[in-house]
C-alpha cells in the first residue's frame, strides 16, 4: 500500500504550503526592513535636527558676539573720530588766529625768500652759460679729443669718423696725426 504522505496531491499540498510558508515569511521580512528602515530614517532625520540646531545656535552665539564687538569699536571709532575732528578745530583757530596776528612778517619773510631764490637762479644761469661758452671753446681747441683713466690704462677717445696715424715727430716728441 502506498504511503499517504507521499501522494502526488500531498507532494503538491506541502509545496502550496510551503510556497505559502515563504510568501508569509518573505512578506513578513519585507514589513520588518521597511519598519526598519523608517525607525532609521526618522533617527537620521532627528539627527540631523539636532546637528543642525547645535550649528545654528553656535552660529547665533558668533552673531551676537560679533554684533557686540562691532558695536564696541564703532563707539570707539566714533570717539576717536570726534576727538580727531576736535584737534584738528583747535588747531585750525589757532593757525587762524597765528595768522590774524603775524600774516604780515610771514609774507614779508616769504616775500624775501622769494626774491633772494630768484637772485640766486639768475646767478646760476649766468654762471651756467658762462660755463656752456668754456666747454664748447675748450671742445673746439681739443677737436672733440676726451681723455679716460680706467683700471686698464689711460686712453684718447677720438672724435666719431676720425682716424689716427702715427710715427710723427714733433721735435723729439713722438706724435699721433688726426686725419
Amino acid at each position: 500500500m502506498p504511503n499517504a504522505g507521499n501522494s502526488p496531491n500531498s507532494l503538491a499540498n506541502l509545496a502550496e504550503r510551503l510556497k505559502s510558508k515563504t510568501e508569509e515569511n518573505r512578506q513578513i521580512t519585507e514589513k520588518q526592513i521597511k519598519a526598519e528602515f523608517e525607525s532609521l530614517s526618522l533617527n537620521v532625520r532627528e539627527s540631523m535636527k539636532n546637528a543642525l540646531a547645535t550649528i545654528e545656535n553656535a552660529i547665533n552665539r558668533e552673531i551676537v558676539t560679533m554684533r557686540e564687538s562691532m558695536t564696541g569699536q564703532i563707539k570707539l571709532l566714533n570717539n576717536g573720530f570726534i576727538k580727531y575732528w576736535l584737534v584738528c578745530g583747535l588747531l585750525g583757530l589757532g593757525l587762524i588766529g597765528g595768522m590774524a596776528l603775524g600774516g604780515w612778517a610771514l609774507a614779508s619773510l616769504v616775500q624775501r625768500h622769494i626774491i633772494s631764490l630768484r637772485q640766486d637762479l639768475t646767478g646760476l644761469n649766468q654762471q651756467r652759460a658762462s660755463l656752456e661758452i668754456t666747454l664748447r671753446q675748450l671742445e673746439n681747441k681739443t677737436w672733440g679729443l676726451s681723455l679716460l683713466d680706467t683700471p686698464e690704462g689711460r686712453f684718447i677717445i677720438l672724435p666719431p669718423n676720425a682716424t689716427l696715424k702715427t710715427g710723427w715727430k714733433l721735435g723729439k716728441q713722438p706724435a699721433a696725426k688726426l686725419e
